[in-house]
């Protein structure tokens, strides 16, 4: 999705099932409160193939061992506003059109809670919290053979970040009277496409090239102001030949 990838982002390539559907469900309970659940479902049909998920995960105050003397803002008990609350799901599906041309959809959309433990060792912490936090990512892939020498990739997506951070007055996170007490909105997203394309016209070894768009916006307000925004465009071009020396050598 190119650089500067809203919220972060970790390309896993799963495997598609090829037989009837398949579904897995995991759940954890911990001692302390915590739990979470997962569920997975994928399979074949014809040429289409799916994968589909969904997660779950809370968690109260996690425990704490004991109270050190040099912590004002650790009671020995729970490590106080270190709750959170966590869903995310979405789906992919290829469908090959023939051995020759596949296309792909993928959408993943995540929304959390979690609040922000106020520093242990301050004895005027900052009390903040993420009353929202997220995401909305969907994108289209392609993969063409044209004729025996060419092949074509490509991603085409749209990514969407918002997020609201809290500023609090003191620990009970109920009020925002102080001057030092704040609410950030932020709404960014990201359009864009990448094309990989590769060529097997010289006798020395693989062509592959890159052609790269992708309009980044951020948008910033406070609940009294209207949205600042900042956007950047950026074309990428690029041309890679693969040099075949030998069986074992290459550059």
């Amino acid at each position: 999705y190119g650089i500067n990838t809203l919220g972060g982002s970790v390309n896993i390539l799963t495997g598609f099932g090829r037989s009837q559907g398949r579904l897995r469900l995991r759940s954890e309970l911990g001692d302390y409160g915590r739990f979470y659940t997962s569920l997975k479902f994928r399979g074949c049909r014809n040429r289409l193939q799916y994968f589909t998920w969904a997660n779950f995960s809370r968690s109260p105050d996690f425990r704490l061992a004991h109270n050190p003397d040099y912590m004002p803002n650790a009671d020995g008990g729970r490590r106080d506003h270190s709750s959170f609350l966590k869903m995310s799901g979405g789906f992919k599906l290829k469908y090959s059109i023939s051995s020759r041309h596949q296309i792909g959809l993928q959408t993943n959309v995540i929304s959390n809670r979690f609040d922000i433990p106020p520093n242990a060792l301050m004895s005027r912490p900052r009390y903040w919290k993420f009353t929202r936090w997220q995401r909305q990512l969907f994108s289209i892939n392609s993969q063409h053979h044209l004729g025996n020498r060419m092949l074509v990739r490509s991603i085409w997506f749209v990514d969407r970040y918002a997020n609201t951070l809290k500023s609090y007055d003191a620990a009970t996170y109920s009020t925002q009277t102080k001057r030092y007490a704040f609410t950030s909105i932020y709404d960014d997203y990201s359009v864009g496409f990448n094309i990989y394309p590769e060529f097997q016209w010289l006798p020395l070894g693989l062509t592959s090239g890159l052609l790269a768009f992708k309009q980044d916006v951020h948008r910033q307000r406070s609940p009294e102001t209207s949205f600042d925004i900042y956007a950047t465009r950026l074309f990428t071009v690029g041309l890679q030949q693969n040099w075949n020396i030998s069986s074992h050598w290459f550059a």
